[in-house]
């Protein structure tokens, strides 16, 4: 028998495949991070944050501003954000009152029966029980027929305190109006 050489032992190259995933998965999620934090459109800018003594959250509709700080410090009634939509037809303020142990209907009818006395040409829309983001609200929906507005006033009660939302738009702009809907509709706290 002849001796037959020993078989040369295979060498394989290194693997260098999973590197390569590797260093393509950590790049795209370093892409990724970047886009998230840095580049995408969050829409943060339209959402409105209420002061940390009364936190809340609210979505400002397109062609509405809201007031700073600044020009809030100056409003009658310390109220905690003013939003105004830019064409001068709507506003919207928000405002605490003290909590109350009375159910938020209650309030809501007590706070309606005040509209009743004290704002000569009211005339209800509609009133009643409704959800927010926030809790069990109460709406009053009413025109003044003399100063030519459509208002609604949100009672909520959230976060150890009760929120009052106060819309007034100029009669006949029912986008303004629906917009100012919008707007409440969002509101968290």
């Amino acid at each position: 028998m002849e001796a037959q050489p020993p078989p040369i032992p295979h060498v394989y190259p290194p693997r260098r495949w999973p590197w390569v995933v590797g260093g393509i998965a950590l790049l795209v999620v370093a892409g990724f991070l970047v886009w998230f934090f840095a580049f995408r459109d969050s829409d943060s800018g339209n959402v409105l944050h209420g002061p940390s003594g009364a936190p809340f959250t609210l979505e400002l509709s397109p062609g509405w501003t809201s007031l700073s700080q600044d020009e809030l410090s100056q409003q009658p009634g310390s109220p905690l954000a003013v939003m105004k939509q830019t064409n001068g037809a709507g506003v919207l303020i928000i405002n605490t009152q003290p909590p109350s142990s009375a159910p938020i209907s209650a309030v809501g009818k007590e706070v309606e029966d005040k509209l009743r006395h004290t704002v000569p040409d009211f005339k209800l829309v509609g009133a009643g029980p409704f959800n927010l983001e926030a809790g069990q609200a109460f709406q009053i929906s009413y025109a003044r027929t003399k100063a030519g507005t459509a208002n609604t006033l949100v009672v909520v009660a959230a976060g150890g305190r009760i929120y009052t939302l106060n819309s007034i738009v100029s009669g006949g702009d029912e986008d303004a109006v629906k917009q100012a809907i919008k707007m409440i509709t969002s509101f968290n706290a």
